[in-house]
């Protein structure tokens, strides 16, 4: 008779490790959530994200205390996994700060219709400390009546932070919805703003100092 996993320990992760001055889950095996899919825990300030990868690339995110599933499969499952799990830790660490998060890993979003792909190429385009709104959205994937699809395209994101629904609010400047809820998608516009605001201000001062050089030099 075969024993069977204990489930509760099954459902663990791997165990955490430091790494560059920050913990995470340890990736050393990933686990399966769905053939070709797997899964990897991602420890930071803010909580365990998890994030699924397909052969193609990263294919889902999810916030904090979201379902897990780590059940183990063999090393090497697949090539290139440690090294996308590397550069999407880089990502997430920078866009929890405010910042713009560099590389990305391939992003697999061939789950989704041809309408929700467009609507989450449309977000990729929103720069780091802007918002647009649903509407604006709908225009510039040329579906101007699309609003509410477009908010649903939203909704179903299926890697938030890195594909930006956060940066989307409601007309008039209401936050609208967000996957992962509203404290998160206030939290992350708020620093987005505030770095970007920084920069603008330093670049101001910059551009001050050098009409003054300019002036005294006349």
């Amino acid at each position: 008779m075969t024993n069977k996993p204990d489930r509760a320990k099954r459902r663990q992760p791997p165990g955490f490790r430091d790494r560059v001055g920050k913990t995470r889950v340890s990736g050393s095996t990933p686990a399966l959530t769905h053939p070709g899919q797997f899964i990897e825990f991602i420890q930071t300030a803010e909580g365990v994200f998890t994030a699924v990868f397909s052969d193609q690339g990263l294919t889902r995110l999810e916030f904090p205390d979201g379902k897990k599933n780590s059940l183990a499969v063999p090393l090497g499952t697949f090539a290139g996994l440690r090294r996308w799990l590397q550069i999407t830790e880089e990502a997430l660490e920078r866009i929890l700060a405010g910042r713009s998060p560099g590389a990305l890993p391939p992003l697999d979003l061939s789950a989704g219709t041809e309408f929700q792909r467009s609507v989450w190429h449309a977000l990729r385009e929103i720069p780091l400390g802007e918002t647009r709104s649903y509407g604006e959205v709908a225009v510039a994937i040329g579906r101007p009546r699309a609003v509410r699809a477009v908010g649903q395209a939203c909704g179903a994101n299926p890697i938030p932070l890195l594909v930006p629904c956060h940066r989307v609010v409601a007309a008039g400047g209401k936050l609208g919805g967000f996957s992962g809820g509203l404290p998160w998608k206030e939290k992350l516009l708020a620093r987005e703003l505030k770095l970007a605001d920084f920069f603008a201000k330093q670049s101001a001062g910059r551009m001050d100092d050098k009409t003054n050089r300019a002036a005294k030099n006349y």
